[in-house]
């Protein structure tokens, strides 16, 4: 098909459907016929071209111009609260269910590197002494680890625990946008920064003090993290392998679920801010602590993976824009 004859044929056709449902308040009845007339004849070509082009701009252009005159034609709109709905229940999970194997990779390359430079750190004096003197050590060891979550009020902390985990996870979402290729130097630096401060604290026989600090919230802000780099980088192999669909086509899809994401680690993040604000310097037994942060991140695995395989067994994706492109007949 040549593209741009079919764009020159169809093109005033196209921009009478979109001035249409610009005034769809005030049409008169000719041209509300007319507005489904075209409706229906718009919702072909997107479907000819859809087959036919390669052209991702002029695809996305159809898909919004039918979406939009289809909200017109039927009159129909979705309650917001349905929307969230679905959202919490079918496309955040069903995304991240599909990144599983790229979520779980991410996450064993990360505790492999960290426990690795954390042993590294933790038998080496002169590690130990590139690092720092023996005074500053001592220093974080015993005061400046655990004192950075009490030195604010809790609300105060929660909120500024919540903003910054947000922006970490935000940078790795931004990163997707090269195509993932930043991903593994930022994980990469973030481990390093948790397994040196693990390899002082062992070094000094505090490692209970780390883990006891650091798992409550950890566990949870962890895994939005990798989840985070996980359809980040998938959306990079993307380019590589786009599968059976058209390279655009899969980019757009993929880029869709990178921000599905990004919108559901608002709410993860969240609670792990909570916990982190809240619970870690709480005065509550190291137990019941970690058991808070256990039980947090056991929740918010199993709703993605309760939630998320029923959404992929009901063929969802999570994309938005997966909608019937048919109009109903006109009466």
């Amino acid at each position: 098909m040549d593209i741009d004859v079919f764009v020159s044929a169809h093109r005033q056709a196209w921009d009478r459907l979109e001035d249409l449902v610009r005034r769809r308040r005030s049409l008169t009845g000719a041209e509300i016929d007319e507005l489904v007339d075209l409706y229906q004849r718009v919702a072909t070509h997107l479907s000819i071209v859809r087959s036919g082009s390669a052209d991702p701009i002029l695809v996305g252009r159809l898909s919004a111009l039918v979406a939009r005159a289809r909200s017109a034609v039927t009159g129909a709109h979705t309650p917001a609260w349905r929307e969230f709905i679905r959202f919490f229940a079918v496309s955040f999970p069903v995304v991240a269910y599909r990144a599983r194997w790229w979520w779980l990779g991410t996450t064993a390359a990360f505790v492999l590197v960290s426990a690795v430079v954390a042993v590294w750190v933790a038998g080496d004096p002169a590690v130990q002494a590139a690092i720092g003197t023996p005074e500053e050590i001592t220093q974080l060891v015993d005061h400046d680890f655990a004192d950075y979550y009490s030195e604010h009020p809790a609300a105060s902390f929660a909120g500024q625990v919540w903003v910054n985990n947000a922006w970490v996870s935000m940078q790795v979402i931004i990163m997707a946008v090269l195509l993932g290729l930043p991903i593994p130097y930022i994980l990469w630096e973030n481990a390093l920064n948790v397994a040196v401060s693990a390899g002082l604290m062992a070094s000094r026989g505090k490692l209970d003090i780390f883990f006891g600090l650091i798992t409550p919230h950890g566990l949870l802000e962890l895994t939005a993290v990798f989840l985070a780099a996980a359809v980040g980088m998938r959306l990079g192999w993307t380019v590589v392998d786009p599968g059976p669909r058209k390279r655009g086509e899969a980019l757009a899809e993929q880029g869709r679920a990178v921000m599905s994401v990004a919108l559901g680690l608002v709410v993860v993040l969240f609670v792990s801010g909570l916990i982190e604000g809240l619970v870690t310097p709480s005065g509550l037994p190291t137990w019941a602590r970690i058991g808070i942060g256990v039980v947090a991140e056991a929740a918010f695995l199993a709703y993605v993976i309760f939630f998320g395989r029923r959404a992929l067994a009901a063929r969802e994706t999570g994309d938005l824009e997966r909608a019937p492109d048919l109009a109903p007949s006109a009466g």
